[in-house]
């Protein structure tokens, strides 16, 4: 059973690191690093928590990716997970998928925390995949089209340009040729059609 005060931390900077322990542990808690590198390997090994706290002010989307999976593992899944700070769209997008966490600043955090654990989730939204985040973005969204660029398809099928429909304002798509462009869309379906290009 996890020791009531263990927190494992969830950041990305490692020289933001020993600050934001501190915090932690100046609140109350024992507080360690989760270093996920890669994810599911660590979490398998990861001591047990009473709360998992993910920093969301420095790459975002891989605090929601650790989020996945310590919802998709077993063995994680009924922890109760704290979000940190994050700029608000983003975080907007984390509580769409996990709605049933704790969402927090760090100055509010050791009630925050304290919450979290004395009422843990009994039932977690587990999300189905890992691009549950990217579920209902557009497609162009999806793959960096931005308004007013030039957008080089190669080798597409003919039915492709109506699935990036509604193209940002001022989109050009373009079929092959050699000319300027802020991105290329090509497709391959063999290894050898790609070393013979």
């Amino acid at each position: 059973m996890a020791n009531p005060k263990s927190i494992q931390l969830v950041h990305w900077k490692s020289e933001e690191v020993p600050e934001r322990l501190a915090r932690l542990d100046a609140a109350g808690f024992d507080a360690s690093h989760l270093n996920l590198q890669p994810t599911s390997a660590k979490l398998k090994n990861s001591s047990p928590a009473a709360a998992f706290v993910i920093d969301l002010s420095r790459l975002p989307s891989h605090g929601r990716a650790v989020a996945m999976a310590l919802r998709q593992t077993k063995a994680t899944r009924n922890i109760p997970m704290v979000f940190v700070e994050g700029d608000p769209e983003k975080v907007k997008t984390n509580r769409n998928l996990f709605p049933d966490a704790t969402y927090t600043t760090w100055s509010k955090i050791k009630t925050a925390v304290t919450k979290a654990i004395a009422n843990p989730v009994r039932d977690p939204i587990v999300p189905r995949s890992k691009s549950g985040a990217y579920s209902g973005t557009p497609l162009p969204k999806k793959l960096g089209i931005k308004s007013d660029s030039v957008v080089v398809l190669v080798d597409a099928p003919e039915e492709f340009d109506a699935k990036l429909e509604p193209l940002p304002e001022g989109v050009q798509l373009v079929r092959g040729g050699r000319r300027k462009r802020d991105l290329t869309l090509w497709f391959v379906d063999s290894e050898k059609n790609l070393v013979k290009k």
